[in-house]
């Protein structure tokens, strides 16, 4: 192995990026459950019990990979996991490819992404895989907590910032239309509910 492969600040930074990757794709499921259970429907054509089971599970599966990665706990098994869910993710868009689909909104952070190229979308999780080689092959060696808890936390913020940021706007677009129909069910004559 290249000893440049150890060193502390590159596993850092795999750690942070491929943690990174997997919180905003969870962050992204979690807002849009309800969607991205129709995007398993009928995208990838699961059977019900595996939509349900997938839907449910896969958001929180990548929240743990992401926590963990970001502090560090469990790096080896995290790299592991992250490894697995992208080479799984790299083997359904594959096979979407070889099914005729040319262009695929594929899910990965969440239904309403762009439609791209299932090949294109495999390449990139096979470049995330890169992340997490370093991580797997480690010795065990990081940064003093000291130096990596501040970090993980401006990292964590710095990713979940843009999640939070489409809740809040979810949340006043969905205030909007309770109040549009307020006033529509108010002009109609009826009782408010």
């Amino acid at each position: 192995m290249a000893e440049w492969l150890g060193d502390p600040h590159l596993l850092l930074l795999c750690r942070l990026l491929l943690g990174g990757v997997f919180l905003i794709a969870a962050l992204a499921k979690l807002s849009r459950s309800l969607e991205f259970r129709q995007l398993l429907r009928e995208r990838f054509r699961f059977p019900e019990p595996m939509v349900r089971l997938g839907a449910t599970t896969l958001p929180w599966i990548e929240l743990g990979v992401a926590i963990a990665l970001f502090f560090g706990l469990w790096t080896k098994g995290a790299a592991a996991a992250a490894g697995g869910l992208l080479l799984f993710f790299s083997f359904l868009l594959a096979r979407a490819r070889l099914a005729g689909q040319s262009k695929l909104d594929c899910g990965c952070f969440g239904p309403g992404a762009r439609a791209r190229d299932p090949l294109w979308l495999a390449g990139r999780n096979i470049l995330l895989l890169a992340l997490a080689v370093p991580l797997l092959n480690s010795r065990g060696v990081s940064l003093p907590p000291e130096s990596v808890l501040p970090t993980a936390f401006l990292a964590a913020a710095a990713f979940a910032l843009p999640a939070l940021l489409q809740g809040i706007r979810r949340v006043a677009e969905m205030r909007r239309s309770w109040e549009e129909f307020r006033l529509q069910f108010h002009r109609g004559g009826g009782t408010q509910p």
